[in-house]
């Protein structure tokens, strides 16, 4: 796919902005400009960069507090970003030492993130969607923006520009003069500038995370302001700017097919780079000199540019192909993880090309798709999902894709149970029936069905039956596979639970670092006696730690368990205290190759390395790679 694009522009470099998510991705990336320009002068002539970088940072409790309520992600952002707007403007009131104002400032971020994640680990611990982070919100999420998101930061422009253009003489000239610059007091138009400020950031959060918000609403004022010393020049020059920059760094990603955040906050940071060192080469004076009279000729060439792209990429025809041969009858499935891609190759067959989105060894919580993974949606025939908090991003992103088809979840089919450890709905047609292919499914349980080999089975007979009505003319050899590739999990089911039970049943007992193995231990009759983290992706606190270390020890917890790739100090410490061995299994994605690299050889494995813990090395059931 990669090279497909890299491809189609060589051929015609505005092709790449063709498909409907990067036009979207463009709209995002210009509205976002326009505030820019309307604020961004403002902050870095008053020194409000740091200000703005917090604002992710200082609206994260709020955000978090907005989801455990099902209140928009939009929403909570603005309102995040208001308090944290009249947090700091209380600071900047009653202090004039500046010094004195970025420690308090710096003091109330750490207290936001505190507070966030102190809501995320007690607020609602049954909601995996509050396993957000402040990393989480590094570079948003431009590429899946949807209507919503486009429509608030539409409105938040409509009123920060006429703001802007009401106030931007005096906040500019406040930041021209040293005696006043980067001090904040009370009039009107300081607090609108800071209101107008939060309110921005707030917006497009979203779209750009808490590190490109400051690339997009920071940065190219700043590369404006070393190029340019004029009032009137300043903000239409970092609208070219930041519009420039944005199409830029998204051309990139589309064609190195790189994440767009980095991207565009990678082609910023290297804008205001050149801008410096072309300064210092020309000299100050002759820059000054000559800014009024390029300044129209740099602007019209700029607009003439973007316009040119703009226009070609909405008129020039469709080259792309989705990479098969026309003659090639095979369907394009496109699976989220590399668990569900398995099964789709052992149901399809060679009547199927499937594409995983998550390599194997991902972990899925903190996944970015990238440009190829939305142009993957757009051109299958199937896509699949494992649903639950481990792809629940791929719906939005299907439809920003502009995808024909609604993403197949699987856990629908499957024998569910909740974060608290009961069990939910049952395997079967009916079940599926009633959920729908479009249907919201609650996103609350736990979200690893597929380390038990029944529901593997389950979820096979819908991928078998969505490839029948897909493929009607191989049906006979799609049944036959599902066949083959379901009794080969019975056989595994049988084999392995024959062999676990080998163990006294007083043994068959282990720590969890989250709840990643629940379904495991179900389906081989193991208890999971504690979890190091009960409340999921959170820290526990030191007396929920000493709980389950205690519960776990009058358990006789042989072994603790942690997913591959997430081992941590506090798991190694637990298995230490309690002398066990530490084990990393198999539960969020696959290896990269050997025995656990498909789904029945990843069961195998964690299966046998449990019940070589538990019985101490006396049982075996075969030798794990």
């Amino acid at each position: 796919m990669a090279l497909a694009i890299q491809q189609l522009a060589l051929q015609s470099p505005t092709s790449v902005f063709e498909p409907q998510f990067a036009q979207r991705a463009l709209l995002a990336v210009a509205v976002v400009s326009l505030l820019a320009a309307a604020i961004g002068p403002s902050v870095v002539l008053l020194d409000l960069p740091f200000f703005t970088h917090a604002i992710g940072a200082g609206a994260y409790p709020v955000m978090v507090g907005a989801v455990a309520l099902g209140v928009a992600l939009t929403v909570g952002a603005l309102i995040g970003a208001a308090v944290f707007a009249l947090v700091v403007l209380t600071i900047t009131s009653r202090s004039t030492d500046g010094g004195r104002r970025d420690a308090l400032t710096g003091v109330a971020i750490v207290a936001a993130l505190a507070v966030g994640a102190i809501i995320a680990a007690v607020g609602v611990p049954a909601d995996s969607r509050l396993a957000l982070s402040p990393e989480a919100l590094l570079f948003g999420s431009v590429l899946t923006v949807g209507d919503d998101v486009i429509y608030t930061v539409v409105a938040v422009a409509l009123v920060v520009v006429p703001t802007a253009v009401m106030f931007g003489e005096r906040w500019l000239a406040a930041g021209f003069d040293p005696q006043v610059a980067g001090q904040l007091d009370s009039s009107a138009s300081n607090i609108a500038l800071i209101v107008c400020v939060a309110v921005a950031a707030g917006a497009t959060l979203p779209v750009t995370g808490s590190l490109l918000a400051g690339a997009l609403l920071v940065i190219p004022a700043a590369t404006a302001r070393i190029l340019f010393n004029r009032f009137a020049v300043l903000m239409p020059a970092t609208f070219l700017i930041a519009l420039t920059e944005g199409v830029i760094g998204l051309y990139l990603a589309f064609v190195l097919d790189l994440p767009p955040g980095a991207a565009i906050a990678l082609v910023a940071g290297i804008g205001f780079v050149l801008a410096a060192i072309a300064k210092t080469l020309i000299g100050r004076m002759l820059v000054l000199r000559s800014a009024s009279k390029r300044t129209g000729r740099t602007a019209m060439a700029a607009v003439a540019v973007v316009g040119l792209m703009l226009t070609a990429y909405g008129c020039g025809g469709s080259s792309g192909t989705n990479g098969a041969d026309d003659n090639d009858e095979r369907i394009l499935v496109v699976a989220t993880t590399p668990q569900i891609a398995d099964i789709a190759a052992g149901v399809g067959g060679d009547a199927i090309e499937v594409e995983t989105l998550m390599p194997a060894g991902t972990d899925p919580h903190d996944f970015e798709p990238r440009p190829s993974d939305i142009a993957k949606l757009d051109e299958a025939d199937v896509i699949l999902r494992s649903g639950g908090e481990l792809d629940e991003w791929v719906v939005g992103a299907a439809r920003t894709a502009g995808a024909t088809k609604s993403p197949v979840d699987l856990s629908q089919a499957a024998r569910l149970i909740p974060s608290e450890g009961e069990h939910s709905h049952e395997a079967g047609d009916e079940q599926e029936e009633a959920h729908g292919d479009e249907a919201e499914a609650d996103e609350t349980f736990n979200a690893h069905w597929y380390l038990a080999p029944s529901n593997v089975a389950a979820a096979a007979r819908r991928v078998r039956d969505e490839f029948v009505k897909a493929t009607p003319s191989a049906r006979e050899s799609t049944r036959a596979n599902a066949d083959q590739y379901i009794a080969g999990f019975e056989a595994l089911s049988a084999e392995l639970s024959e062999c676990a039970a080998k163990v006294p049943a007083e043994q068959r007992v282990f720590v969890s670092g989250h709840d990643d193995f629940a379904y495991l231990a179900d389906a081989f009759d193991f208890d999971v006696s504690a979890q190091i983290a009960p409340t999921g992706r959170s820290e526990p606190s030191a007396r929920e730690l000493q709980e389950s270390v205690d519960d776990a020890r009058s358990a006789g917890t042989r072994a603790v368990v942690t997913s591959s790739g997430e081992t941590t100090q506090l798991a190694t410490t637990v298995a230490d205290r309690l002398n066990v061995p530490l084990l990393e299994l198999y539960a969020d994605s696959l290896a990269d190759s050997g025995e656990a690299s498909t789904l029945e050889g990843a069961i195998r494995y964690d299966v046998t390395r449990l019940v070589d813990a538990a019985s101490g090395g006396v049982v075996d059931c075969g030798e794990a790679s």
